[in-house]
């Protein structure tokens, strides 16, 4: 075993929501037969987008903050759409939008943890909000996990150091112990900064940093597990 321990992105990396925003209140208000208009339907999610600093963003926050500022978000935006107007139908179309209703686990992703199961420390390190925890578990993928850190409930955000700092000490392991995976590069640069052996995830292979890169999970975990060769760069 080449490392002790594996720490993961998630958002992008174990998982994707499928649509954007806009895309997905379109798709859910059509499904009630309301017919929003697409440039007004743009804008008020832009505009709700520039009003709204989710937990996560640098901030600490519940569960609870995040539900409320999530009714608030949809609520500027039903207001300048001037369609929605059924508090119940506000709320049950709030619900159906919301970005756990649009989850999916990449295909590779359940067969590389299984790999790395019991053979190293599992974590995951996300920039998400306090409802993370909840899509893990719907998506099956938490009970892989020895450890969850989410930037809305400790306070700090990648690329800080500390919240790298905070996982590893989370994990019991130094820097030189860990191998990293996610795929934004200021990330994977901050963990390298720390001595972590970080790659960038580049699923689609356009990627044209100077960084150690895999196209799979089940290329990194063949990294992890020794049965891959090293990546220029990776320790």
């Amino acid at each position: 075993m080449r490392y002790r321990a594996v720490l993961f992105d998630a958002g992008g990396t174990l998982f994707t929501v499928r649509y954007g925003r806009v895309e997905r209140f379109q798709r859910v208000l059509q499904a009630a037969g309301i017919e929003p208009d697409g440039a007004l339907l743009a804008a008020a999610v832009e505009e709700a987008d520039r009003a709204t600093r989710w937990p996560g963003d640098g901030d600490q926050g519940t569960r609870e903050e995040e539900d409320a500022l999530w009714l608030a978000y949809c609520e500027q935006v039903w207001e300048r759409l001037g369609q929605v107007r059924d508090p119940r139908l506000r709320e049950h179309l709030a619900a159906e939008v919301r970005w756990l209703r649009w989850i999916e686990v990449y295909p590779d992703t359940l067969g590389a943890l299984a790999r790395l199961r019991g053979r190293a420390r599992l974590g995951v390190l996300s920039n998400n909000v306090p409802s993370l925890l909840e899509a893990l578990e719907c998506l099956g993928l938490r009970a892989y996990f020895d450890d969850v850190v989410v930037s809305a409930l400790v306070g700090v955000s990648k690329p800080d150091p500390a919240i790298y700092r905070l996982a590893l000490q989370r994990l019991g392991v130094q820097p030189a112990q860990a191998l990293f995976v996610d795929d934004l590069e200021e990330n994977v640069r901050a963990a390298q900064a720390l001595g972590i052996a970080a790659v960038l995830l580049d699923r689609e292979g356009q990627a044209t940093v100077p960084l150690p890169t895999v196209r799979t999970l089940d290329e990194l975990a063949g990294l992890a597990l020794g049965a891959a060769p090293s990546l220029k760069g990776l320790r």
